[in-house]
């Protein structure tokens, strides 16, 4: 502003000096003119000498009055303090329903009550993955869907991960392969064969005349729901060959720094177009693996915590430079913690049924009450939520242990950072259970009203992605997540907008 005003005084001189020189102005050339002048009188020239040094002082004082506005605009707009007034009222607290852990990058997940949450995600979350044998670079769901048919289970007993696939070498799971998913009274009195150690269970839903049966395992491994008193259970296709024996094998859930030594290679593996250091498995661990691939795999793993190794810092909303502070993670896409919404699911699914029921054959009632899981999501937390899609507020969170819990370090609160919504794919589109992509939804629907980030405009949202604060970490974890706990919102924010990039 000084030097601007310092360039107004020298321009004023300068012109004031060339006028001055030149107030007196010849008239053209003429007979009756010759030698003779024109003089404009004393109250002109005061005139003109009073325009020039005003005009330029009246252009300053407007100038910088417009910018000083522009500037206190520009504090209000940006200013952190006055963001959760801007963006609304804090919400309601709201409960943990759901709790999903993915130990292996675009696999199957498992549900569980509870699990330790770390710097760098959920323990067992996305620590390991897929690569090519001849470049190590990442595989993923978005090119093969039936990778969600690779599941694994956790053995707390014996500290250890099976994983397993169906053994058929087809691209697509087809629809006689489908494990058969039904609900049954969880007291019922079917028939026992004692040789086969198996059930005859009449479905609820047949009629007497035309009964439906099914012969299920008499000790499977049901989910049990307390408030329906059922169980739901999910058994093999009863037209899958027996003589096909699934895909398997059982590794350490938690290696240790002499097992990795022993067991695995440490290699450089691609993700996203960049290399981070991980351990790969021997590749006749995962040979029979190679069939359904289609080509040679190996399965790799990242440990939360390896002094040894470089960390797989943060990018986008995430980065040192826009978090405030160095965070890392494992083989997740973006941020270690995804939090959904069921209201906003609900909500969805609403557009869903009403979509699809507009477009489906009338006589079809599959199409009309099709629905999403959130697991298609692949979240980490999912909370019961308020408003549909409040969520897009939410800066900061905490997660709040129950009055029952004792104090320790898994009673302790823990804090979380938004850092962006998550932008989606057409993953979601992909049915966990069987593989199969649906040709329309959710991406349609979503792509209808849900590109509400400027950041990635060409991409639907659902989720909150987060870092975890470690304020009050025990050790190696930052507390442990129960399905019952509080989820409190400290901060909102109206700001919020996706930088492109994956960590």
């Amino acid at each position: 502003m000084e030097e601007y005003l310092d360039g107004i005084k020298h321009w004023c001189l300068s012109v004031y000096l060339y006028i001055s020189q030149y107030l007196h102005i010849a008239p053209p050339s003429s007979s009756t003119n010759k030698g003779k002048t024109m003089a404009f009188s004393a109250t002109t020239q005061g005139a003109i000498v009073l325009t020039i040094f005003l005009l330029p002082i009246l252009t300053y004082l407007y100038w910088g009055r417009s910018s000083k506005q522009a500037k206190q605009s520009n504090a209000v707009k940006y200013d952190i303090k006055k963001k959760v007034v801007d963006a609304g009222p804090l919400p309601m607290p709201t409960e943990i329903t759901s709790i999903f852990v993915h130990p292996i990058k675009s696999c199957h997940g498992l549900t569980v009550k509870k699990a330790k949450l770390l710097p760098t995600g959920f323990d067992l979350d996305r620590q390991w993955m897929w690569v090519t044998e001849e470049d190590f670079k990442f595989l993923t769901i978005r090119n093969l869907s039936k990778m969600t048919l690779i599941r694994t289970s956790y053995d707390e007993s014996s500290d250890t991960l099976t994983v397993t696939a169906p053994s058929s070498p087809s691209d697509s799971p087809s629809t006689s392969s489908r494990p058969q998913q039904f609900t049954i009274p969880a007291h019922p009195k079917p028939t026992y064969d004692p040789s086969t150690d198996t059930l005859t269970v009449t479905s609820p839903t047949s009629t007497s005349s035309n009964p439906s049966q099914i012969i299920i395992p008499a000790h499977p491994p049901p989910i049990y729901n307390a408030t329906t008193d059922t169980l739901t259970i999910t058994v093999p296709s009863q037209s899958s060959p027996s003589s096909n024996p699934p895909l398997k094998f059982t590794i350490s859930a938690h290696p240790t720094s002499s097992e990795l030594n022993t067991s695995t290679t440490p290699v450089s593996v691609e993700i996203w177009g960049k290399r981070t250091p991980a351990y790969a498995y021997p590749a006749s661990l995962t040979e029979p693996f190679n069939s359904f691939f289609g080509k040679p795999v190996r399965l790799v793993y990242k440990p939360p915590f390896d002094p040894s190794a470089a960390p797989r810092r943060l990018g986008s909303n995430g980065a040192a430079d826009v978090l405030g502070r160095d965070a890392s993670t494992c083989f997740p896409d973006m941020m270690p913690v995804l939090i959904g919404c069921e209201s906003s699911l609900n909500e969805l699914n609403q557009r869903i049924r009403a979509a699809e029921t507009s477009t489906s054959d009338p006589t079809s009632t599959e199409q009309a009450q099709f629905a999403v899981d959130i697991r298609r999501f692949r979240p980490n937390i999912l909370v019961k939520g308020n408003e549909p899609w409040d969520e897009d507020r939410w800066e900061t969170v905490r997660l709040v242990p129950s009055p029952t819990d004792t104090a320790s370090s898994e009673g302790s609160a823990i804090v979380l950072d938004i850092t962006q919504r998550c932008a989606r794919c057409q993953v979601p589109n992909v049915d966990p259970d069987t593989a199969e992509k649906h040709t329309r939804q959710p991406w349609n629907e979503l792509m209808k009203y849900r590109r509400v980030d400027e950041g990635i405009k060409y991409k639907p949202c659902f989720g909150m992605l987060c870092v975890p604060r470690e304020e009050k970490m025990q050790g190696q974890v930052l507390g442990v997540v129960e399905v019952g706990m509080k989820m409190e919102v400290l901060e909102v924010t109206g700001e919020h907008r996706y930088i492109a990039g994956f960590s």
